[in-house]
C-alpha cells in the first residue's frame, strides 16, 4: 500500500503534458453532465464545455462555447514574431473605471499555460462589465466585456515584431 501512494505521487509531481482532471458540460443554464466523452443535444442553446486540466502540475481551466472544439487548443500561427509580455495585474473595473478586485489569478487559470488561449469572459466573469489588464511592462489595456462583439481577452498585450 506504501509503495502504491509513492509511485503515484512520483507520477503526479513528475507529469508535464496535458493531463484532463474534468470535463463539464453545461447547456440551457440548469442542465449540466460531468463526463469526459458526453456530446451534448445539437439544439442545445447557452452551451458550455468547461475543461480542467493540468500542465507540469498547474491547474488551468478551457472554457469553450463551441460544441466541436479540438483539444488541445491549437496555437495561433501569426506571421512574423510576436511576443507576449506576462501579464502582471488584471482588475475588475466599475463605471467609472476605479478598481473593484484582483481576478488576476482566474485570468491566468483560463488564459493556459502560454497565457494566449481564448475563453468567453462573459461567463468567466459574468458580473463584470470592464477589465483592466496590465503587463510586466506596465501597458495597459481596458477591455469591455459588454460590448457587442466578444472581446479578444486573450490577444490583451500581443506585440507584433
Amino acid at each position: 500500500m506504501f509503495l502504491t501512494i509513492v509511485y503515484y505521487l512520483k507520477w503526479l509531481f513528475s507529469y508535464s503534458d496535458y493531463h484532463i482532471a474534468s470535463r463539464t458540460v453545461s447547456w440551457y443554464g440548469h442542465h449540466t453532465v460531468r463526463s469526459m466523452w458526453f456530446k451534448p443535444p445539437r439544439d442545445a442553446r447557452d452551451l458550455t464545455v468547461d475543461i480542467e486540466y493540468y500542465v507540469n502540475n498547474k491547474r488551468y481551466r478551457y472554457m469553450t462555447e463551441d460544441p466541436d472544439y479540438r483539444w488541445p487548443p491549437e496555437q495561433s500561427h501569426a506571421t512574423g514574431m510576436r511576443y507576449r509580455p506576462p501579464i502582471r495585474r488584471v482588475w475588475t473595473l466599475d463605471e467609472d473605471d476605479k478598481p473593484i478586485e484582483d481576478v488576476t489569478e482566474i485570468y491566468r487559470e483560463y488564459s493556459g499555460p502560454r497565457g494566449d488561449t481564448p475563453f468567453p469572459a462573459h461567463k468567466v466573469f459574468p458580473s463584470v462589465k470592464k477589465l483592466k489588464v496590465t503587463d510586466v511592462l506596465n501597458n495597459s489595456d481596458v477591455v469591455n466585456l459588454l460590448g457587442e462583439e466578444e472581446p479578444e481577452v486573450s490577444k490583451v498585450g500581443d506585440v507584433v515584431l
